[in-house]
């Protein structure tokens, strides 16, 4: 799976959901294939393991994953 950075998907329309890039967790496999059996398509953002994510953090007001963001909507 390509991930997106949080600045290339912070301003894209639609769904984007961030998960812990390059370490399947439980809660981030769980949401795609959620996604994936409603048919919802997503863009893949990366939130990075034991790092500070403070980009994503000015973003969403979060460091963990997974996160949906939608739009402009809160995550």
């Amino acid at each position: 799976m390509k991930y997106l950075s949080v600045a290339e998907a912070k301003d894209l329309p639609g769904l984007r959901l961030v998960l812990t890039a390059h370490m399947p967790g439980p809660w981030g496999e769980a949401a795609k294939y959620v996604l994936g059996a409603r048919g919802i398509s997503f863009v893949p953002v990366q939130q990075l393991a034991m790092e500070a994510n403070d980009e994503l953090f000015a973003w969403t007001g979060m460091r963990n994953a997974p996160i949906a963001m939608y739009d402009g909507d809160p995550p």
